[in-house]
């Protein structure tokens, strides 16, 4: 229980007001979770989950492992963090229990891929790739000579800009859903 508030840290419902119209006319509702710094503070002290207020904005900077989520206590929106700029993308929860439940505490399912693997499959489907810094990682190219950043085992990708610059890091199901999916090119299947 937090003891700055009284209240129990209990699974919550959305709670959607009127908010007015939009500039077509349509309603627009906004959703409040009711619940103040310290309610979700303490909630995540209770977790042992590192965070760092922000005041100003009424929000939270809230850590897993070497990621960031902005989240605002005042209505469960949250945003991974990005480097140097505004979120592109925010999310909504009901709070701050369902925030980490839902989002911070998903379970990913594993990815079983190895060097040798994805090494294979790149070669069998006659992709263009060399080894990258790290041993789990690959610079894999397109069709069109354009580089992307693999990691092995967890299905993370980068694209990279003309200017040979990372850009923003994507989750995918593994190497084979990285090419079908996000490189658009179709699986050949080399054993027929």
């Amino acid at each position: 229980m937090s003891e700055t508030t009284g209240q129990k840290h209990i699974d919550e419902e959305y709670n959607w007001v009127y908010d007015g119209n939009d500039g077509e006319g349509s309603a627009f509702f906004k959703h409040k979770t009711h619940q103040t710094a310290e309610y979700v503070m303490d909630y995540l002290d209770s977790k042992g989950i590192e965070y760092e207020l922000k005041e100003g904005g009424s929000m939270l900077w809230i850590y897993k492992k070497s990621k960031a989520y902005a989240y605002y206590y005042t209505t469960g929106r949250w945003a991974s963090c990005t480097k140097g700029g505004y979120p592109s993308k925010h999310f909504r929860s009901k709070g701050i229990v369902d925030f980490i439940n839902r989002f911070f505490n998903a379970e990913r399912p594993e990815i079983e891929e190895t060097l040798d693997s994805v090494s294979s499959f790149l070669t069998v489907q006659d992709i263009k790739f060399i080894q990258a810094d790290n041993a789990n990682e690959l610079y894999v190219y397109n069709r069109t000579g354009k580089k992307y950043k693999y990691v092995i085992g967890e299905g993370l990708w980068t694209p990279y800009s003309k200017e040979d610059e990372p850009l923003t890091t994507y989750r995918s199901g593994g190497i084979e859903h990285f090419v079908t999916e996000y490189l658009k090119i179709k699986r050949e299947n080399k054993d027929d």
